[in-house]
């Protein structure tokens, strides 16, 4: 299959959040040009990309915090910026958990996370349920230096969600955090955020992060909006070469297709959808299978590199050709620099219109 679908998946829900040719200046710079997203009611989308893309510029211009240059933005059907609108952030019921998680060190947590709200008995019982919620019931008399890392985060997840806000914004809520917690604390969020049925956009440069935790995910480059898909979708069928390099390891075979097969120099392998023509099929790491084979065979790679990772072994092989690409292999699996393997394909494969020979 050539790639071409559409950059945005089509979905089915009530619609909580509505970008459109949302565009943004400073100066003379194009910080993000043309996007256009949208979250239904309870779904958490991750904005994902490179920094400097324009993701958390994007995050403040549906806070509030900065004004657009074009396009429009709504929240629950209502326009809060665009055709001379501009909705005070206090006055959109958005909350944001910040990236420092901007918690007041001389205030209790229970204060803390009653910040926002009206003070009365209402205020009281919200700050209950969402300590709750976060798994912090019992510790509203502490001080946020008397928490771990993990724990603040969730008093500022906490505060975010007290005021039931219509969305939920995230800034790279968990990049403070060491590499074991933060996998344990985005699990523990992830069920929080879905557990009060929260509509979020999590903003993230960390490619795990968005696959493991969103429902969708808006891969943003330059600006704009490359493609937005389900987790799945954007890893196995990405929309342009962009996309696909962006994602994971991705490597490039060219060859000719024909129908569902395209004739490649490693031989013939399954495509996902019929192309006929010039390709470049997108190759992964555990899309690849080797065997064993020897020197004599004219379509035979050589390992150039083998690193073990207890769970998988990560090959690298060269083809005649001098293309390098990657296998994932199992544990029991092993093939040592100097060996010649056999490499086809365990899937059918995406292709891309084959480029220009240099």
């Amino acid at each position: 299959m050539v790639a071409n679908s559409p950059v945005h998946e089509t979905q089915s829900g009530q619609r909580t959040l509505l970008c459109l040719s949302v565009q943004k200046r400073f100066g003379d710079v194009q910080v993000v040009r043309d996007l256009s997203l949208s979250v239904v009611s309870g779904q958490i989308l991750a904005l994902l990309g490179s920094s400097g893309c324009g993701k958390t510029t994007t995050l403040r211009m549906i806070a509030g915090l900065e004004h657009i240059d074009g396009g429009c933005i709504e929240v629950d059907g209502e326009l809060v910026a665009g055709a001379g609108i501009h909705t005070a952030p206090e006055r959109r019921r958005i909350g944001m958990v910040f990236q420092d998680y901007a918690l007041f060190p001389h205030l209790t947590v229970a204060r803390n996370v009653s910040f926002g709200l009206e003070r009365g008995d209402n205020a009281r019982r919200r700050v209950d349920e969402a300590l709750d919620l976060v798994g912090l019931g019992g510790f509203g008399e502490r001080l946020p230096q008397d928490l771990s890392g993990g724990q603040q985060q969730r008093v500022a997840l906490a505060r975010a969600l007290a005021p039931k806000p219509r969305v939920l914004l995230m800034d790279e809520p968990f990049s403070n955090l060491d590499p074991d917690l933060r996998v344990a604390v985005r699990r523990e969020v992830r069920d929080i955020l879905r557990e009060a049925k929260a509509t979020a956009v999590l903003v993230t440069h960390d490619q795990e992060e968005a696959l493991s935790t969103a429902d969708r995910v808006a891969l943003m480059i330059d600006g704009g909006i490359a493609q937005t898909a389900k987790p799945e979708v954007l890893y196995s069928r990405p929309v342009s070469r962009e996309v696909a390099s962006f994602i994971g390891e991705a490597y490039y075979l060219p060859g000719a297709a024909n129908g569902d097969i395209v004739e490649t120099e490693i031989g013939k392998l399954p495509l996902a959808g019929p192309a006929v023509g010039a390709v470049d099929v997108l190759l992964r790491p555990e899309f690849v299978r080797l065997s064993s084979s020897h020197e004599d065979d004219c379509r035979a790679a050589i390992v150039t590199r083998h690193e073990y990772f207890g769970k998988y072994h990560m090959i690298g092989v060269q083809l005649r050709s001098g293309t390098f690409i990657k296998a994932m292999t199992g544990p029991g699996t092993h093939f040592g620099v100097g060996e010649f393997v056999q490499v086809s394909s365990t899937v059918p494969l995406i292709a891309f219109p084959g480029l220009p020979a240099q």
